[in-house]
This record gives structure tokens, C-alpha cells and sequence, in this order.
């Protein structure tokens, strides 16, 4: 089951420990006035930090770089943004050398505006962050130029804090600033690892040149102070290998003209594990034979993509290990799943002439265990979709992505013009002549989300979603909420919706606490809720 799939159905067995109050009120949607004003104060260790720069930017664009709105701190360490029109921001002082004070505060805060907003006090203290710098060599000393320099913390990652990289320059030195205090490891990346088609690169090397996470040392980070002489020279490039096998299916014939490609397994400690896809890619021939060269050692899992128009799917994963020879006669099982083949079609008005069908169709099954399994596929610009490899159970569909409706609305489900409830899956048939039939939509939930019993743990975040309660699996939406405690959840359908709220604390590991309520959303209005969670769960216990 994709990690999504796996996702989702750990969202859907949480424990509801929450009790919910709300005020719903219907307000009519208003003109995005750029009338919202920000404003807050900058310090330094207390002190008034004078000539800061603070940006404001869309929470669906990345970088501060490229701020919406900017404002510059007054000798009283003062700033104020105004003209801003409502939407869902980032802020954050434009400062690289300066970090949060509070480790476990993340390096910027979300903001939701409406119209005529008036926000005070968004502030930020801030401490001069860490230094760390060396001199990235190959194994005869010579410098080593735009090799990629990172920092891995040593521990859990605080929530929303992000650590600076760095780059050798032409001596083949890097200094990396504005690092919070901490433990970190240091690695150096060849950039040419993630350019397809590029020669063999370097291998990924640790502080002190070593190539194995576990072994790689550990330095102290200290506010304001300066690491040096983190050195490291860089081995050539690791011996290659060969991976071969052959694809076969149920019934033990070979499967030809499937593509097979390796994930890399990255053990970042004994806690985390992630996936690297790699550029080395092949085709199984006619005999289902299949074969993959330049492989250096290391832990890897198969994966398999039969085409658009593919069924197949593989029975189990296929995991292995290079060491120290090629990998042969690996034998991969793939089976049938059903194909789903069908056709998005808008309803009503464009939110605007350039509105585009820009958007994926979800697919999922569920059984008498509830979800069962889920992927997506993007919707083609003539509206058709294809997914294979489905399985068995009821068959469902969702517009967006997976957290998210992006003010599609699915109105109806058709299969060769008849209304479709629900669609049954069994075994590996194709289902044709689906068409979905989708509309803009425009109205909103606007929420303030209030604590009681006690007050959230440092590193702890919130968010809201929202799902049609006759169908709880998939969200439409997901926000997170915001410093004042605010979100805004948009592109809703007029309709009945579950709001659930819920805070998870990372540290304690307890949670996550829920609140939960129905809410009715009018077309193009606005459904204002307050929300009161309870933190009692979160309380130590005797």
C-alpha cells in the first residue's frame, strides 16, 4: 500500500479526546480588499534589532526571497506591513545570520488575513546563529568546487525549523551561517547525483571522511560561535555493480516492456529510514529479463511501472542488498489489478477565463476494514484520466490532492451516463466510461481555535480538515493554524462538512487531541466557527 494509503487510515483510526464548542455564523463572501495590516517588533536578546527587513509572502510560494510585502524595523525595533489583501501568509525576518531564540520555534509564522485585518504583535526574538566551516578535498588533497554541504541534526527536528546548506566555492571551501545551536553531523553530496544522464558521481562522505551515517562524527553548534576545520576529503567515486532478474506473472510467464527502476533505502539513524529514487532506469525484454549497471552498495527496494495504460502491480516489495558483487536471478511477481479509465467534466462558471483543469483525480478502495488502498493520477488536458493497478473493494473518487480540493467539488459520479453510488471491484476488470462531473466552488470556513486546560507544548502544531461526513476517508481540505490561532479553509461546496481539529505533541508523544463538529457552508459565503480544544489528554499523568 502506497505511504499515503498508509497515511490516511492512521488519520482515520485516531481516537477522538477532544470536546468541541462552536459559534457558526453565515457572512457573505466580501471583495479581497488589500486593506490587512501586520505589524510586531524585532529583538535581539531582548534588546530592539534596528534595519531588520520582515517578509510576508503567500503561503503557497516558496522562499522569503521573493516576499509579497516587506517592511524594515524602526530604531525602536518596530515594523508594520500594510495593504495586504486576505489569504494565508508566511512571515519571518529576512535575516540568515539570526536565529529564533526558542530552539523549538520554527524559523517563520503562518498567518491567516481577511479583509480588513488588523494583526499586532507578531513578534520575533532572535540570537546570532552558529558557523561552521572546512575544506571539502578528493583523496590527493585537490579541492573539490560546488559540492553541496549539509547539516543533518543529531535528534528529533524541531517542527518547521529548517537548517542552512552550503556550497564549496572555487578552493573547495564551504562556510555554512545562521545555525541554531545543536548537534549535527556534516555531509557533503555530489550535486551530479541528482542529474540524470550525468557520469558516475562522487559518494555521499560524512565529517571525518567516512561514508556510513553511523559512523560519522558529531559537532557542537554553539550560538554565535564559529566550528572550523570541519575537513573533508571525499573517496573516488564507490565500485559499481549490476542488478539483473526477471518479471513474472501469476502464472509464472515473463512479463515484457515494464520499466524497472531502484530505490535507494537511506538509514538516516534507527528511528528514520527514507527513499532515494535513482536515474537508472531499464526495460524488461520479451523474456522478462531485466538488467541495471552502474549500482554501487547499498540497500535497495524494485519498483515497477507497466505504462499508462498498465495494470500490474508487484505482489510483495522487493528489497535486496549490494555489497560487494553484482545482484542476479532476482525474481520480481507482479499481479493484476483493475484499471479505472474515465473523463473529469466541469460544471458551471470558471472561477476565470484562465482557469485550467490543473488538478489529479484520486482513487481509493475501501473494504469491511475501511481503506484499503489509494493513489492518484494527474487529469490530462482533455480532461481523460487512466490509473491502473486498483484493487479490490468499493471504488471511490476524490478531486485535488491528497489533502487538499483546490476548489474542485465532485458533484456526481457517472459510469456510460448512469448515476454511480458506489462501484464494485473484483479482481483485475477494466472499468470504462467513468465520467466526473466537477465544479468551482467558492465558499469558505474562517476559524479561531481557542485553548482550555492547559497550554500547548513547545514544538506541538495544530491544523483543521475538513471531509463530507458521509464519507470521513479523504479530506477536501487541510490547513495548519496559524500563530493567532485562525485558519481559513476555501473552495468549499455549499453543503454539510466535518471539521476536525486537532493538535498531535511531538515530545510526549501523546495525542493527538481532536475536536470535531459539522459545519454547513453557504456558495460564496463565509461559515465563521470558534473552536475550544481541550489539552486535557496532553496532561501528564500521575
Amino acid at each position: 500500500m502506497p505511504l499515503l494509503a498508509r497515511t490516511l487510515i492512521a488519520v482515520i483510526l485516531c481516537a477522538v479526546f477532544g470536546v468541541l464548542y462552536s459559534l457558526a455564523a453565515q457572512t457573505p463572501a466580501s471583495k479581497n480588499e488589500a486593506d490587512a495590516s501586520v505589524s510586531g517588533k524585532v529583538t535581539i536578546k531582548g534588546k530592539p534589532a534596528v534595519g531588520i527587513v520582515v517578509g510576508l509572502h503567500s503561503a503557497s510560494q516558496p522562499g522569503l526571497a521573493s516576499a509579497s510585502y516587506k517592511a524594515t524595523t524602526d530604531q525602536e525595533g518596530l515594523y508594520r506591513i500594510n495593504n495586504i489583501a486576505r489569504g494565508r501568509y508566511e512571515i519571518a525576518p529576512i535575516a540568515p545570520a539570526l536565529v529564533p531564540s526558542d530552539l523549538n520555534s520554527p524559523n517563520r509564522q503562518t498567518l491567516v488575513l481577511t479583509d480588513g485585518d488588523t494583526v499586532e504583535n507578531i513578534n520575533f526574538d532572535l540570537v546570532r546563529g552558529g558557523v561552521v566551516t572546512g575544506k571539502v578535498t578528493d583523496t590527493e588533497g585537490r579541492p573539490l568546487v560546488d559540492m553541496n554541504v549539509r547539516l543533518r541534526i543529531v535528534g528529533q527536528q524541531p517542527q518547521g525549523r529548517m537548517n542552512p546548506d552550503g556550497q564549496t566555492d572555487d578552493r573547495g571551501v564551504y562556510r555554512i551561517f545562521g545555525i541554531p545551536t545543536g548537534r549535527y553531523r556534516v555531509a557533503v553530496d555530489d550535486p551530479r547525483r541528482y542529474s540524470r544522464g550525468a557520469a558516475a558521481y562522487l559518494p555521499t562522505t560524512y565529517y571525518p571522511d567516512v561514508q556510513n551515517t553511523e559512523k560519522a562524527g558529531v559537532i557542537e553548534v554553539a550560538e554565535g560561535f564559529e566550528v572550523s576545520n570541519i575537513d573533508i576529503k571525499v573517496g573516488a567515486p564507490p565500485q559499481r555493480f549490476s542488478v539483473s532478474g526477471r518479471i513474472i506473472d501469476e502464472k509464472g510467464k515473463p512479463v515484457s516492456k515494464v520499466r524497472i527502476g531502484l530505490s535507494s533505502i537511506i538509514v538516516i539513524d534507527a528511528n528514520l529510514t527514507s527513499y532515494e529514487s535513482g536515474d537508472n532506469g531499464t526495460v524488461s525484454d520479451e523474456q522478462g529479463r531485466f538488467r541495471l549497471t552502474n549500482v554501487q552498495a547499498g540497500k535497495y527496494e524494485l519498483s515497477i511501472h507497466a505504462g499508462e495504460e498498465g495494470d500490474l502491480q508487484p505482489h510483495a516489495p522487493v528489497q535486496f542488498d549490494v555489497s560487494d558483487a553484482d545482484v542476479n536471478d532476482l525474481l520480481v511477481n507482479v499481479v493484476k489489478g483493475a484499471l479505472i479509465a474515465g473523463t473529469v467534466v466541469i460544471e458551471g462558471p470558471r472561477l476565470s477565463p484562465q482557469t485550467s483543469l490543473q488538478t489529479s483525480v484520486i482513487v481509493y478502495t475501501t473494504g469491511a476494514g475501511g481503506l484499503s488502498w489509494a493513489a492518484s493520477t494527474p487529469v490530462k488536458p482533455d480532461g481523460s484520466f487512466v490509473i491502473g493497478g486498483v484493487r479490490t473493494g468499493t471504488l471511490t473518487f476524490k478531486m485535488g490532492s491528497w489533502n487538499r480540493n483546490h476548489g474542485f467539488t465532485l458533484n456526481r459520479i457517472e459510469r456510460d451516463g448512469v448515476v454511480q453510488n458506489a462501484i464494485q471491484i473484483q479482481g483485475a476488470e477494466h472499468v470504462t466510461g467513468i465520467r466526473l462531473f466537477v465544479s468551482y466552488s467558492s465558499g469558505s470556513i474562517r476559524g479561531v481555535v481557542k485553548i482550555s486546560n492547559g497550554t500547548l507544548p513547545a514544538g506541538s502544531r495544530i491544523s483543521a480538515r475538513v471531509s463530507q461526513p458521509e464519507d470521513a476517508n479523504l479530506d477536501i481540505g487541510e490547513v495548519e493554524i496559524d500563530t493567532r490561532g485562525h485558519f481559513l479553509i476555501e473552495g468549499l461546496a455549499a453543503g454539510t462538512y466535518q471539521l476536525l481539529v486537532f493538535v498531535h505533541d511531538p515530545q510526549t508523544g501523546k495525542g493527538p487531541v481532536m475536536s470535531r463538529q459539522q459545519v454547513t457552508v453557504t456558495d460564496g459565503g463565509v461559515t465563521d466557527v470558534i473552536v475550544t480544544l481541550d489539552l486535557t489528554p496532553l496532561k501528564p499523568g500521575p
